[in-house]
């Protein structure tokens, strides 16, 4: 099923087209205050409820052994999917984007070097790179 939205500004009335398909369309007026736009923001979420796909199949644990291996498009894919999540991590200690880009490089880093001993563990890698980025922001702190 594919959505697809306009909005027509008209005098202060905004409509909303929402289209199913060919056949069924449906149009929605509200007015453009933030309480009617919030409203019309609602609607829309509401329609996208499926989950975004992965970029590939592969599990985590997949993408590790691959990277143990030394198969650079594994350690780019891994990046891909957990970079925002070790960014969010080390953000949140240390409030300076330079030092956060750092400890992140840092930790992926790590990840590239330390990757067959995680595939010994039961972890998940979300874990494993959470525990490498928390390692690594407390070597920046005790080393400053």
């Amino acid at each position: 099923m594919r959505v697809r939205t306009t909005d027509y500004v008209t005098q202060g009335t905004e409509l909303l087209s929402t289209c199913r398909g060919s056949t069924r369309c449906e149009l929605h007026r509200y007015d453009a205050s933030p309480r009617g736009l919030f409203t019309a923001h609602m609607l829309l979420s509401a329609q996208r409820t499926r989950p975004r796909p992965r970029p590939s199949s592969a599990t985590d644990r997949v993408l590790v052994q691959r990277l143990t291996r030394g198969d650079e498009a594994a350690f780019s894919e891994l990046f891909a999917r957990y970079r925002s999540t070790v960014y969010a991590t080390a953000y949140a200690v240390l409030l300076d984007p330079e030092q956060v880009a750092a400890v992140v490089t840092d930790a992926f880093e790590e990840a590239r070097r330390s990757a067959a001993a995680f595939l010994d563990t039961r972890g998940t890698v979300s874990g494993w790179l959470t525990h490498l980025t928390r390692l690594r922001i407390a070597a920046r702190h005790y080393t400053a």
